[in-house]
Parts: structure tokens; C-alpha cells; sequence
């Protein structure tokens, strides 16, 4: 009776998560870990369905169970590891063709009805041995991806125990071959994956619920023209200033020049493609160096981190060079892109917002003495 409820709830159970998933994956294209899921759990229910029907001697359809168990296992692993823009190995598929072909129907060198379990877990236990090294680095980022490094890790023990149990006792390798679908073996088996296989539906749906919160959260501080930060990621980054958790050590404001007259002469599509240009070089210079977000039209302000604050005027200068540095395509491939920059060293004793200031004010001086420059803001400003 036990062995029937895993055969028939177990598959259902997983063609169920595959939906779920499925339809998350529809609707949050961004989050491609679901779609890997989605396969994982539709060919893991297509593959214990197989399986059943493998008890009563079907040899195709128990090789056809196989590669679909391969399968699921695969497409499992890879939707943990694609969580954190990882792939897993080559040698993951290497390892699955090698054992299809070891255990391929009707080859002279196919092992024994008994000794077929030992090789799909053998090569199931590789599988997922190299997929915990492609999950090394990820596994202290939170307690849900412990939690997943450590039923990953359960997983390939249970496929090492499944695999050699048959090899040292006798007794299992001999009722092996029964094929029958209440043999222990084969219910103990089944019902391991089972229990596996809910745990991990429950921290991947965790996972993916996480996934898309903090996608969201990015989503609702960024600027969707230009790629850097918007207004929300400049308050939250003044917040955590002020909380002394990433402090301020200046601020660089620029304001692009005579960018009204792009979008009076070029229109306003060209305009969008030169503040998006724009926003894409401030992110690659200094991403690593401060928070760049766009805070205006044309104006874009960098929050400079506290240890590189003695930098000020060579970022300042960096970033203007940069911006000159900008080539566009038609009809702005003879527009040459410029901006007016000032910066201010920030006092921790002030308030951020007198610093900004103090920054703003600068870049009109400077578009004031002619634009396209530098200027610092005064120490009494």
C-alpha cells in the first residue's frame, strides 16, 4: 500500500510543482531558474511514471525512465546553479551520455538487469558531485542556498549509498533481480527521491519567492532608461550613509551639456540613446567606486565610497573624459557628447544633502565658465 501512494502521489506532486513553476516562469521571464525547474520537475514525474510501468519487463520504456531520470537531475542542479549566473560543468552531460550509452537496450555491453541500478546511481552520484563544486561559492550567500548546498550534498550520499548497496550485500543484489515494484530495494529508493525530491521543490519555490522579491526590490531603485540607479537608490544609499553601513566619502554631480538641443534637433529617441550610453559608461568606470544614479533629465550624481574619496578630482576628471569618449550611431555619429562636472569631498560631521549641494553648485559654475570641465566646490560652500 505504502509503495502504491509514492508511485501514484509522488508524480502528480511533481507534475504539480512543474505547473507552478511553469507558470512563474511565464510571468517572471527574468527568473530563468524556474524554467529549469519547471523541466526538472515534469521529467522527474515523467520519469517515476516510466518507472512503474519498468517493473512489468518494459526494457525500452525502463531505459526511456532512465534518461528521463538523468534529465530531471540535470535540469534540477542547473536551475540551483543559474540562480547565481553559474552553468553547471560540460562534463554533467558527458557523464549522463556515457552511462545512456553504457546501459543502451540490446548493446553487448550492457550490464545485467541486477548491476543497472549501481551504474544510474554511480553516474547520478556524479552528477551531482560536480554540481556541488559549481555550487561551492554560492553556498554561505543565505540560509536558503545552505539549505539547498546541503540537501544537494544529502542527495549525492544517497545516490553513493544506493549505489554500492547492491555491491556489498548479496541479499540486495540478488532480489535486484525480482524487478518487482515493492522489492525494498526499489521502494526504499523511490521514496529517498521522493523526500529529496519535496525538499528541494520546497527551497527552490523559496528560492524563486526570494528571487523575485529582491528582483523587485532592484527593479523599484533603478532607473529603466539609463540602467544606474534612480531617485529611491540615491535616498536609500544616503540612508545607509547616514547608518555609517556604506558612508559617503563625496559626491561628484554632472549634468550632460546642451542636451536640450539633442532632443530639439535629433528628437527624443536619440536623446533616450545618449543618457542611456551615458548611464551605461558611469556604471562600468565606477560601479566598483560609488553608487551612480540619474537623478534628472540629463543630470547624473555619483556617491562616491568613503575609501576613495581622496580620488574626487581624478574620478571627476575620469568621468568627464568618459563621457567625451562616447561614440554613437546615426544620426548622432557626429555628435560629440560632453558634460559639465563638479564635486565636493563629503564632511561626515555635515549633512549629505548640503554636499550634494554644495556639488550642484559647482557644475553650474562650471557650465558658467564655458562647460565642459571640472570644477571642485569650495570648502565654505
Amino acid at each position: 500500500m505504502t509503495t502504491m501512494v509514492v508511485f501514484l502521489t509522488m508524480p502528480a506532486t511533481f507534475l504539480a510543482f512543474a505547473i507552478a513553476l511553469a507558470i512563474v516562469a511565464f510571468t517572471e521571464r527574468s527568473i530563468r531558474a524556474t524554467r529549469w525547474a519547471s523541466a526538472g520537475f515534469l521529467f522527474a514525474s515523467v520519469a517515476m511514471v516510466s518507472d512503474m510501468l519498468r517493473a512489468v519487463d518494459n526494457v525500452p520504456l525502463g531505459y526511456f525512465a532512465i534518461l528521463c531520470h538523468f534529465t530531471s537531475l540535470s535540469c534540477m542542479l542547473q536551475a540551483f546553479a543559474v540562480r547565481h549566473g553559474r552553468n553547471l560543468s560540460l562534463a554533467v552531460p558527458l557523464v549522463a551520455g556515457m552511462a545512456a550509452l553504457i546501459l543502451l537496450p540490446g548493446s553487448p555491453w550492457t550490464p545485467s538487469f541486477s548491476y543497472r541500478p549501481v551504474v544510474v546511481h554511480l553516474a547520478g552520484f556524479t552528477i551531482i558531485w560536480l554540481a556541488l563544486r559549481t555550487l561551492w561559492p554560492s553556498r554561505v550567500k543565505s540560509r536558503i542556498d545552505r539549505a539547498i548546498y546541503f540537501t544537494v550534498f544529502a542527495s549525492a550520499a544517497v545516490y553513493f549509498l544506493r549505489a554500492i548497496l547492491p555491491i556489498v550485500d548479496p541479499i540486495t543484489l540478488a532480489s535486484l533481480s525480482n524487478r518487482l515494484i515493492d522489492d525494498e530495494y526499489v521502494v526504499l529508493s523511490h521514496v529517498s527521491s521522493a523526500v529529496l525530491g519535496l525538499a528541494a521543490a520546497i527551497l527552490l519555490l523559496l528560492a524563486v519567492g526570494k528571487d523575485l522579491i529582491s528582483s523587485k526590490a532592484i527593479e523599484s531603485r533603478t532607473d529603466q532608461l539609463t540602467g544606474v540607479g534612480n531617485r529611491r537608490a540615491m535616498e536609500l544609499a544616503m540612508e545607509f550613509s547616514a547608518r555609517g553601513k556604506k558612508p559617503v566619502g563625496g559626491v561628484i554631480a554632472i549634468d550632460l551639456d546642451h542636451f536640450k538641443q539633442v532632443n530639439d534637433r535629433y528628437g527624443h529617441a536619440c536623446g533616450d540613446l545618449l543618457l542611456s550610453a551615458v548611464g551605461k559608461c558611469l556604471s562600468r568606470e565606477f560601479r566598483d567606486h560609488a553608487t551612480v544614479c540619474r537623478v534628472g533629465g540629463e543630470e547624473f550624481l555619483l556617491l562616491v565610497d568613503r575609501e576613495h574619496a581622496g580620488n574626487l578630482a581624478l574620478m571627476s576628471e575620469r568621468a568627464r573624459l568618459a563621457i567625451r569618449s562616447i561614440r554613437l550611431p546615426a544620426p548622432l555619429d557626429d555628435y560629440q557628447p560632453t558634460a559639465s562636472v563638479g564635486f565636493r569631498e563629503h564632511d561626515p560631521d555635515d549633512d549629505l544633502e548640503i554636499t550634494m549641494r554644495a556639488a550642484d553648485r559647482a557644475v553650474y559654475r562650471a557650465k558658467a565658465a564655458g562647460r565642459d570641465r571640472v570644477l571642485a566646490a569650495p570648502a565654505d560652500a
